[in-house]
Protein backbone atom coordinates (compact mmCIF):
# COMPACT_ATOMS: atom_id res chain seq x y z
CA UNK A 1 0.00 0.00 0.00
CA UNK A 2 1.49 3.53 -0.98
CA UNK A 3 1.15 6.31 1.73
CA UNK A 4 -0.86 8.12 -0.79
CA UNK A 5 -3.16 5.08 -0.11
CA UNK A 6 -3.23 5.14 3.61
CA UNK A 7 -3.00 8.82 4.56
CA UNK A 8 -6.97 9.56 5.24
CA UNK A 9 -8.30 11.85 2.73
CA UNK A 10 -4.79 12.58 0.54
CA UNK A 11 -6.94 11.85 -2.38
CA UNK A 12 -8.96 14.60 -2.40
CA UNK A 13 -6.26 16.72 -2.96
CA UNK A 14 -6.05 14.92 -6.38
CA UNK A 15 -9.41 15.75 -7.23
CA UNK A 16 -11.13 17.77 -10.11
CA UNK A 17 -12.04 21.03 -9.37
CA UNK A 18 -15.38 21.97 -10.53
CA UNK A 19 -15.29 25.51 -12.42
CA UNK A 20 -17.76 27.38 -10.14
CA UNK A 21 -20.18 30.30 -12.39
CA UNK A 22 -19.20 33.81 -11.52
CA UNK A 23 -21.73 35.79 -10.07
CA UNK A 24 -21.41 39.67 -9.87
CA UNK A 25 -19.95 40.63 -6.73
CA UNK A 26 -21.69 40.24 -3.53
CA UNK A 27 -25.00 39.27 -5.63
CA UNK A 28 -26.45 35.78 -5.25
CA UNK A 29 -29.48 35.16 -7.10
CA UNK A 30 -32.77 34.44 -5.32
CA UNK A 31 -33.63 31.50 -7.67
CA UNK A 32 -30.53 29.91 -5.70
CA UNK A 33 -31.65 30.85 -2.74
CA UNK A 34 -34.97 29.87 -3.03
CA UNK A 35 -33.76 26.50 -3.42
CA UNK A 36 -32.15 26.78 -0.36
CA UNK A 37 -35.00 27.81 1.44
CA UNK A 38 -36.72 24.99 0.22
CA UNK A 39 -34.74 22.67 2.02
CA UNK A 40 -34.65 24.28 5.39
CA UNK A 41 -38.28 24.37 4.77
CA UNK A 42 -38.48 20.67 3.92
CA UNK A 43 -37.15 20.44 7.56
CA UNK A 44 -38.82 22.35 9.40
CA UNK A 45 -42.46 20.75 7.96
CA UNK A 46 -41.31 17.15 8.71
CA UNK A 47 -40.11 18.74 12.24
CA UNK A 48 -43.58 20.14 12.86
CA UNK A 49 -45.15 17.32 11.98
CA UNK A 50 -43.71 14.83 14.36
CA UNK A 51 -44.19 17.20 16.67
CA UNK A 52 -48.18 17.21 16.04
CA UNK A 53 -48.33 13.14 15.53
CA UNK A 54 -45.49 12.56 18.47
CA UNK A 55 -48.49 14.19 20.98
CA UNK A 56 -51.32 12.66 19.13
CA UNK A 57 -49.71 9.35 19.88
CA UNK A 58 -48.90 10.11 23.46
CA UNK A 59 -52.48 10.95 24.54
CA UNK A 60 -53.52 7.79 22.53
CA UNK A 61 -51.06 5.86 24.80
CA UNK A 62 -52.02 7.61 27.95
CA UNK A 63 -55.67 7.54 27.27
CA UNK A 64 -56.41 3.74 26.01
CA UNK A 65 -53.15 2.08 26.81
CA UNK A 66 -50.94 3.54 29.38
CA UNK A 67 -49.27 0.41 30.28
CA UNK A 68 -47.74 0.90 27.05
CA UNK A 69 -45.52 3.39 28.22
CA UNK A 70 -44.03 0.91 30.74
CA UNK A 71 -42.11 -0.95 27.66
CA UNK A 72 -38.54 -0.79 27.26
CA UNK A 73 -39.36 -0.08 23.36
CA UNK A 74 -41.76 2.67 23.93
CA UNK A 75 -39.34 6.03 23.97
CA UNK A 76 -37.52 5.11 20.63
CA UNK A 77 -40.71 4.20 19.02
CA UNK A 78 -42.41 7.23 20.08
CA UNK A 79 -39.00 9.15 18.74
CA UNK A 80 -38.78 7.32 16.04
CA UNK A 81 -41.57 6.57 14.26
CA UNK A 82 -43.29 9.62 14.01
CA UNK A 83 -40.55 10.82 12.24
CA UNK A 84 -39.66 8.46 9.57
CA UNK A 85 -43.11 7.49 8.69
CA UNK A 86 -44.73 10.95 8.67
CA UNK A 87 -42.51 13.32 8.57
CA UNK A 88 -39.77 11.93 6.14
CA UNK A 89 -41.68 11.22 3.44
CA UNK A 90 -42.74 15.26 3.80
CA UNK A 91 -39.33 15.73 4.00
CA UNK A 92 -38.35 14.09 0.91
CA UNK A 93 -41.95 15.34 -1.09
CA UNK A 94 -40.85 18.96 0.07
CA UNK A 95 -36.96 18.66 -0.95
CA UNK A 96 -37.30 16.78 -4.08
CA UNK A 97 -37.90 19.97 -6.45
CA UNK A 98 -34.37 20.94 -5.20
CA UNK A 99 -32.08 19.59 -8.16
CA UNK A 100 -28.92 17.42 -7.18
CA UNK A 101 -25.19 17.23 -7.97
CA UNK A 102 -24.26 13.73 -9.05
CA UNK A 103 -21.34 12.69 -7.34
CA UNK A 104 -18.05 11.15 -8.11
CA UNK A 105 -17.79 7.82 -5.90
CA UNK A 106 -14.68 7.19 -4.16
CA UNK A 107 -14.24 4.24 -1.66
CA UNK A 108 -11.90 4.59 1.89
CA UNK A 109 -9.01 2.19 2.43
CA UNK A 110 -9.56 0.30 5.65
CA UNK A 111 -6.86 2.14 7.21
CA UNK A 112 -8.12 5.36 6.45
CA UNK A 113 -11.73 4.40 7.84
CA UNK A 114 -9.77 3.41 11.48
CA UNK A 115 -8.54 6.75 11.41
CA UNK A 116 -11.86 8.53 11.07
CA UNK A 117 -13.24 6.58 13.87
CA UNK A 118 -10.27 8.03 16.03
CA UNK A 119 -11.09 11.72 14.55
CA UNK A 120 -14.68 10.89 15.23
CA UNK A 121 -13.64 11.08 18.90
CA UNK A 122 -11.57 13.77 18.76
CA UNK A 123 -14.31 15.26 17.77
CA UNK A 124 -17.20 14.25 19.80
CA UNK A 125 -16.06 14.16 23.22
CA UNK A 126 -14.40 17.60 23.71
CA UNK A 127 -17.56 18.93 22.34
CA UNK A 128 -19.82 16.55 24.10
CA UNK A 129 -18.28 18.36 27.74
CA UNK A 130 -18.84 21.45 26.04
CA UNK A 131 -23.02 20.93 25.95
CA UNK A 132 -22.62 18.76 29.38
CA UNK A 133 -21.41 22.28 31.17
CA UNK A 134 -23.53 24.18 29.41
CA UNK A 135 -26.98 21.84 29.99
CA UNK A 136 -25.19 21.76 33.52
CA UNK A 137 -25.26 25.84 33.84
CA UNK A 138 -28.21 26.31 32.52
CA UNK A 139 -30.26 23.37 34.68
CA UNK A 140 -29.34 25.03 37.85
CA UNK A 141 -30.88 27.98 36.86
CA UNK A 142 -34.26 26.41 35.34
CA UNK A 143 -34.14 23.49 37.56
CA UNK A 144 -34.40 21.19 35.12
CA UNK A 145 -32.29 19.90 31.86
CA UNK A 146 -32.48 16.24 31.20
CA UNK A 147 -30.41 14.31 28.80
CA UNK A 148 -32.94 12.86 26.07
CA UNK A 149 -30.25 9.99 24.98
CA UNK A 150 -29.37 9.04 28.07
CA UNK A 151 -33.14 8.91 29.61
CA UNK A 152 -33.93 6.73 26.19
CA UNK A 153 -30.75 4.63 27.44
CA UNK A 154 -31.74 4.25 31.16
CA UNK A 155 -35.31 3.46 30.46
CA UNK A 156 -35.02 0.75 27.74
CA UNK A 157 -32.83 -2.70 27.26
CA UNK A 158 -29.27 -2.83 25.78
CA UNK A 159 -30.98 -4.70 23.21
CA UNK A 160 -33.64 -2.01 22.65
CA UNK A 161 -30.31 0.37 22.19
CA UNK A 162 -29.11 -1.61 20.36
CA UNK A 163 -31.85 -2.25 18.05
CA UNK A 164 -33.02 1.99 17.49
CA UNK A 165 -29.50 3.77 19.14
CA UNK A 166 -26.82 1.98 16.93
CA UNK A 167 -28.33 0.12 13.70
CA UNK A 168 -31.81 1.77 13.04
CA UNK A 169 -30.78 6.10 13.87
CA UNK A 170 -27.47 5.84 12.10
CA UNK A 171 -29.13 4.38 8.99
CA UNK A 172 -32.37 7.32 8.99
CA UNK A 173 -29.91 9.66 9.75
CA UNK A 174 -27.96 9.26 7.41
CA UNK A 175 -30.08 8.89 4.37
CA UNK A 176 -31.60 12.45 6.02
CA UNK A 177 -29.14 15.07 7.09
CA UNK A 178 -26.55 13.93 4.68
CA UNK A 179 -28.23 11.74 1.88
CA UNK A 180 -31.14 14.46 1.10
CA UNK A 181 -29.04 17.89 2.04
CA UNK A 182 -25.35 17.52 1.18
CA UNK A 183 -26.13 15.92 -2.65
CA UNK A 184 -28.38 19.23 -3.20
CA UNK A 185 -26.84 22.03 -2.01
CA UNK A 186 -23.05 20.66 -3.05
CA UNK A 187 -24.12 23.19 -5.65
CA UNK A 188 -22.60 25.79 -4.55
CA UNK A 189 -19.75 23.83 -3.07
CA UNK A 190 -18.99 21.04 -0.33
CA UNK A 191 -18.57 23.85 2.38
CA UNK A 192 -22.33 25.23 2.15
CA UNK A 193 -23.46 21.62 2.22
CA UNK A 194 -21.14 20.36 4.58
CA UNK A 195 -21.91 23.47 6.94
CA UNK A 196 -25.67 23.47 6.33
CA UNK A 197 -26.14 20.01 6.75
CA UNK A 198 -24.37 20.01 9.97
CA UNK A 199 -26.36 23.05 11.27
CA UNK A 200 -29.70 21.26 10.50
CA UNK A 201 -28.43 17.82 12.17
CA UNK A 202 -26.74 19.76 15.29
CA UNK A 203 -29.89 21.80 15.60
CA UNK A 204 -32.67 18.74 14.98
CA UNK A 205 -31.58 17.55 18.13
CA UNK A 206 -33.08 20.31 19.98
CA UNK A 207 -31.49 20.31 23.13
CA UNK A 208 -27.63 21.83 24.54
CA UNK A 209 -26.85 17.77 25.61
CA UNK A 210 -26.21 17.07 21.87
CA UNK A 211 -26.36 20.54 20.46
CA UNK A 212 -21.99 21.07 19.96
CA UNK A 213 -21.02 16.96 18.89
CA UNK A 214 -23.86 16.47 16.70
CA UNK A 215 -22.60 20.07 14.90
CA UNK A 216 -19.18 18.55 14.88
CA UNK A 217 -19.74 15.02 14.06
CA UNK A 218 -22.35 17.01 11.29
CA UNK A 219 -19.34 18.55 9.82
CA UNK A 220 -17.25 15.62 9.56
CA UNK A 221 -20.11 13.19 8.38
CA UNK A 222 -20.86 15.33 5.78
CA UNK A 223 -17.39 15.84 4.71
CA UNK A 224 -16.62 12.14 4.19
CA UNK A 225 -19.76 11.91 2.33
CA UNK A 226 -18.95 14.55 0.17
CA UNK A 227 -15.84 13.45 -0.87
CA UNK A 228 -16.96 9.47 -1.39
CA UNK A 229 -20.33 10.33 -2.12
CA UNK A 230 -21.07 6.89 -0.36
CA UNK A 231 -23.25 6.96 2.38
CA UNK A 232 -22.27 3.15 3.56
CA UNK A 233 -18.82 5.57 4.99
CA UNK A 234 -20.50 7.71 7.18
CA UNK A 235 -23.47 5.22 8.63
CA UNK A 236 -20.36 2.86 9.54
CA UNK A 237 -18.82 5.12 11.51
CA UNK A 238 -22.17 6.37 13.34
CA UNK A 239 -23.24 2.94 13.97
CA UNK A 240 -20.04 2.70 16.27
CA UNK A 241 -19.36 5.97 17.66
CA UNK A 242 -23.34 5.34 18.81
CA UNK A 243 -22.56 1.62 19.66
CA UNK A 244 -19.14 3.11 21.93
CA UNK A 245 -21.32 6.02 23.36
CA UNK A 246 -24.74 4.39 23.71
CA UNK A 247 -24.62 0.92 24.32
CA UNK A 248 -21.39 0.15 25.74
CA UNK A 249 -21.49 2.97 27.99
CA UNK A 250 -24.95 2.19 29.40
CA UNK A 251 -23.41 -1.29 30.05
CA UNK A 252 -20.52 -0.39 31.73
CA UNK A 253 -22.24 2.07 33.97
CA UNK A 254 -25.08 -0.26 34.51
CA UNK A 255 -22.11 -2.61 36.00
CA UNK A 256 -20.63 0.60 38.13
CA UNK A 257 -22.34 -0.30 42.00
CA UNK A 258 -21.70 3.46 43.56
CA UNK A 259 -23.79 2.64 46.27
CA UNK A 260 -22.04 -0.30 47.13
CA UNK A 261 -18.58 0.69 47.30
CA UNK A 262 -19.98 3.34 49.62
CA UNK A 263 -22.20 1.15 51.78
CA UNK A 264 -19.26 -0.96 52.42
CA UNK A 265 -16.95 1.68 53.32
CA UNK A 266 -19.63 2.75 55.83
CA UNK A 267 -19.82 -0.71 57.32
CA UNK A 268 -16.24 -1.19 57.73
CA UNK A 269 -15.86 3.04 59.34
CA UNK A 270 -18.37 1.88 62.04
CA UNK A 271 -16.28 -1.64 62.65
CA UNK A 272 -19.14 -3.66 60.95
CA UNK A 273 -17.24 -5.30 57.82
CA UNK A 274 -17.55 -8.76 57.80
CA UNK A 275 -16.89 -11.53 54.94
CA UNK A 276 -20.31 -11.09 53.03
CA UNK A 277 -18.81 -6.85 52.72
CA UNK A 278 -15.59 -8.23 51.47
CA UNK A 279 -17.19 -10.13 49.16
CA UNK A 280 -19.51 -7.53 47.89
CA UNK A 281 -16.32 -4.75 47.94
CA UNK A 282 -14.37 -7.18 45.55
CA UNK A 283 -17.77 -7.13 43.28
CA UNK A 284 -17.59 -3.32 43.99
CA UNK A 285 -14.14 -2.72 43.20
CA UNK A 286 -13.89 -5.06 40.11
CA UNK A 287 -16.90 -2.77 38.46
CA UNK A 288 -14.97 0.23 39.09
CA UNK A 289 -12.23 -1.32 37.64
CA UNK A 290 -13.96 -1.62 34.07
CA UNK A 291 -15.52 1.53 34.30
CA UNK A 292 -11.94 2.67 34.67
CA UNK A 293 -10.64 1.37 32.15
CA UNK A 294 -13.72 2.14 29.67
CA UNK A 295 -12.84 5.59 30.73
CA UNK A 296 -8.82 4.97 29.93
CA UNK A 297 -9.88 3.58 26.41
CA UNK A 298 -12.17 6.60 25.43
CA UNK A 299 -9.82 9.43 26.92
CA UNK A 300 -6.70 7.52 24.93
CA UNK A 301 -9.13 7.54 21.54
CA UNK A 302 -9.92 11.31 22.01
CA UNK A 303 -6.48 12.38 22.84
CA UNK A 304 -5.42 10.65 19.56
CA UNK A 305 -8.17 11.98 17.45
CA UNK A 306 -7.65 15.61 18.74
CA UNK A 307 -3.53 15.03 17.04
CA UNK A 308 -4.99 13.80 13.96
CA UNK A 309 -7.57 16.28 13.73
CA UNK A 310 -4.63 18.66 14.11
CA UNK A 311 -2.04 17.04 12.34
CA UNK A 312 -4.54 16.25 9.06
CA UNK A 313 -6.18 20.02 9.32
CA UNK A 314 -4.41 20.85 5.80
CA UNK A 315 -6.46 17.66 4.10
CA UNK A 316 -9.75 18.80 4.68
CA UNK A 317 -10.21 20.00 0.79
CA UNK A 318 -13.88 21.78 0.33
CA UNK A 319 -14.31 21.51 -3.50
CA UNK A 320 -16.40 24.59 -5.43
CA UNK A 321 -19.76 23.92 -6.67
CA UNK A 322 -20.97 24.89 -10.03
CA UNK A 323 -22.79 28.07 -8.66
CA UNK A 324 -20.73 30.39 -6.54
CA UNK A 325 -21.67 31.82 -3.20
CA UNK A 326 -20.04 35.26 -3.37
CA UNK A 327 -17.20 36.05 -0.46
CA UNK A 328 -18.61 36.94 2.46
CA UNK A 329 -22.62 36.48 1.61
CA UNK A 330 -21.91 32.16 3.19
CA UNK A 331 -24.13 32.82 5.96
CA UNK A 332 -26.63 35.17 4.44
CA UNK A 333 -27.17 32.88 1.62
CA UNK A 334 -27.77 29.56 3.65
CA UNK A 335 -29.29 30.60 6.69
CA UNK A 336 -31.16 34.09 6.28
CA UNK A 337 -34.05 32.63 4.38
CA UNK A 338 -37.39 31.65 5.13
CA UNK A 339 -37.29 28.39 5.44
CA UNK A 340 -33.86 27.83 7.68
CA UNK A 341 -35.69 30.36 9.61
CA UNK A 342 -38.68 28.96 10.42
CA UNK A 343 -36.75 25.61 11.05
CA UNK A 344 -34.37 27.38 13.43
CA UNK A 345 -37.59 28.95 15.27
CA UNK A 346 -38.76 25.37 15.92
CA UNK A 347 -35.80 24.09 17.06
CA UNK A 348 -34.93 27.18 19.60
CA UNK A 349 -38.37 26.24 21.10
CA UNK A 350 -37.28 22.39 21.50
CA UNK A 351 -33.92 23.64 23.15
CA UNK A 352 -35.22 26.33 25.64
CA UNK A 353 -38.46 23.38 26.52
CA UNK A 354 -35.36 20.76 27.07
CA UNK A 355 -33.75 23.23 29.49
CA UNK A 356 -36.92 23.08 31.75
CA UNK A 357 -37.71 19.66 30.90
CA UNK A 358 -37.38 17.54 34.32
Amino acid sequence: MTNAESDFILYMEDDNTLEGENTLDGYFPKEEKRKISRVGLAFFVMLAATAVVTSVLQMLVSYFAPQLAEKDWYVWVLSMLPMYVVGLPLCILLIRRVPKLEFERRDMTFGQFLTAIVMCFGIMYPLSLVGNLLSMLFGALTGGGVNPIEAAVNSSSPLMTLIFAVILGPVLEEILFRGLIVSRLRRYGDKAAIIFSAAVFALYHGNFFQLFYAFGLGLFFAFIYARTGKLRYTIGLHMIVNFIGAFVSSIVTDKLDVDGIQETARSALEGGFGAGDVAQLGGSLGSAALFALYAQILLGLTVAGVILLIVKRRRFVCMPGPVTIPKGRMFNALFLNVGFILFFCACLVMIIVSLFAG
